[in-house]
């Protein structure tokens, strides 16, 4: 033991003591270069619980033979001890808190404050997994308990409540109630690999956008900036009004103000037959019989019209006319 330890426990003194008996075909040397690298652990483990320390490290013979085995050395008083194999709860607890494991002990109790947060975001994500129907567990999902603002609030409250009972469980010594303890974290750690692995996918591929694509309302027959056209007037270029005018699309097909209209759905329209009988409906402007008869009482009626003045020459000039002599 080294010369500045202070023991104020006699089980912890006794302890040494027998590991040192244990040890004693050992030279002296070679049994404290060995024993130095284990007291500072022993008495680290002593300080977190007032149980006995043959109760936590198990008898000194056994914890004698696993120095030697740890240092590569055989033979010794306890070589042809088998102890009996405790239950694998107090086997990892024994192994989380064995003297060569205290590096990773202290470097682990550093990081605790993060793994008590992301731990809390574990229990959300397994919470809303369980509850939910899509059975997803990325991050949009997870703030939609209750809405965004509330699944927010139930992060928040569940990162405080795992650091405050991890603070709690620092400051106190757990003594039996470490293993299940231990036990729920090592879960709650194999549980993070996917819900973690969920949130990268969703960070790798972005939010979801949702498009909102609005249709078009398309207007049978012709229309006019959404309006349905009742009738259509063709002036010549001098401001005089064309009758009876045929109107093609592009593509040679009757232009038809209310297609699938004919002449029997209106009998007071006057409507274009051909010398077979065939109606002729893309003729406009659209006329109307006056009632009771077969008269058309002003074929020149229009609405009012802007008629610009046109000074671009006309496709087709007038020919003038030929003088006899």
């Amino acid at each position: 033991m080294s010369a500045n330890a202070t023991i104020d426990r006699p089980d912890v003194e006794a302890y040494l003591a027998a590991v040192r008996d244990e040890l004693a075909d050992l030279g002296a040397e070679e049994r404290d270069e060995l024993l130095a690298d284990v007291e500072a652990s022993i008495l680290e483990s002593a300080e977190e619980s007032d149980a006995p320390i043959a109760a936590r490290l198990g008898p000194p013979a056994d914890f004698a033979a696993e120095l030697r085995a740890a240092a590569g050395l055989g033979g010794g008083q306890t070589a042809a001890r088998v102890p009996a194999s405790p239950p694998l709860g107090t086997r990892l607890l024994e192994a989380w808190r064995s003297p060569r494991t205290a590096g990773a002990r202290r470097v682990l109790g550093e990081l605790a404050p993060i793994w008590w947060v992301a731990r809390a975001y574990v229990v959300v994500a397994i919470a809303v997994w369980g509850l939910g129907s899509d059975k997803t567990i990325s991050p949009p999902e997870t703030l939609r308990v209750g809405g965004p603002d509330s699944g927010w609030a139930l992060i928040v409250l569940a990162a405080a409540a795992s650091v405050g009972l991890g603070l709690w469980q620092r400051r106190r010594r757990l003594g039996r109630a470490a293993t299940p303890v231990l036990a729920v974290n090592l879960v709650l750690a194999v549980l993070a690999v996917p819900v973690y692995s969920s949130v990268a996918d969703w960070i790798d591929s972005g939010p979801s956008t949702v498009v909102i694509v609005e249709e078009p309302v398309v207007q049978a027959g012709l229309a006019n900036d959404g309006l349905p056209v009742e009738n259509v007037y063709p002036y010549s270029r001098d401001g005089r009004l064309l009758l009876d005018v045929l109107l093609f699309d592009q593509t040679g097909r009757p232009l038809y103000i209310r297609p699938g209209a004919t002449g029997a759905a209106d009998p007071y329209r006057r409507v274009l037959r051909t010398r077979n009988g065939r109606e002729i409906l893309n003729a406009y402007p659209i006329r109307y019989f006056e009632p009771g008869t077969r008269r058309v009482a002003n074929p020149r009626a229009a609405p009012p019209v802007w008629m610009p003045q046109i000074a671009t020459l006309p496709l087709e000039p007038k020919e003038k006319p030929t003088t006899r002599p």
